[in-house]
């Protein structure tokens, strides 16, 4: 009963180790916002994960020439849509009840910590997108595409957030699984009392 959820997180956390070439210009998969209308949080997660990557290929396949706001900026627009999406959406189950959220359409309740690995593969997702773009951008562009990747960021933050919110516990679920690597790009963009939530307990936990 527990296989689908399983192969689910297996899914999100190998996604952003996927992306060997680059694609054409992709956008969200319609399929994947027909599900991220279903009332629980797997239908969100799985749907937004999905919706998302192949656009996190892309930022993968960013290298220093198009490391720019101009070469951005698309891609990023459209990460920003799919997670004003998934933020719609889990505004949309307040109210519900939380076995409701918890239960997946295969009918399996998922516990907080199966949730917590859920939201940890997406945020990992992005981050190690973000961080990948990090390496690559030249000194002279940070000023202006360090915002850019930082506003993708503060929008997974308020997810991040919203998520929390409907689920108790599940914030001291996510905060042993955060690492290193984002607690580094918080750091580099500026975005610590943004993700003061997440990371203050993780670094006690370091």
């Amino acid at each position: 009963m527990r296989f689908s959820t399983l192969s689910l997180i297996a899914t999100v956390a190998s996604a952003a180790f996927a992306f060997a070439a680059p694609s054409p210009r992709a956008f969200p998969a319609t399929g994947a916002i027909e599900a991220r209308s279903l009332h629980d949080i797997n239908s969100i997660i799985s749907g937004t994960t999905t919706s998302l990557t192949p656009l996190i290929q892309e930022l993968y396949s960013i290298k220093q020439n198009n490391a720019t706001v101009a070469g951005l900026t698309p891609v990023i627009n459209d990460i920003e849509s799919v997670l004003n999406n998934a933020i719609t959406d889990v505004k949309a189950l307040a109210g519900e009840a939380l076995a409701t959220i918890l239960t997946t359409t295969e009918g399996v309740q998922l516990t907080v910590n199966q949730v917590a690995l859920l939201v940890i593969g997406l945020v990992n997702l992005i981050f190690g997108a973000v961080y990948a773009v990090i390496q690559t951008v030249s000194a002279l562009e940070t000023a202006v595409v360090y915002p850019l990747l930082a506003s993708v960021l503060t929008l997974l933050a308020t997810l991040i957030q919203l998520i929390c919110g409907l689920i108790a516990g599940l914030l001291a679920e996510l905060i042993p699984l955060v690492g290193n690597m984002i607690m580094t790009v918080v750091s580099i963009l500026g975005l610590s009392t943004t993700y003061t939530f997440l990371i203050v307990g993780a670094a006690c936990n370091a």
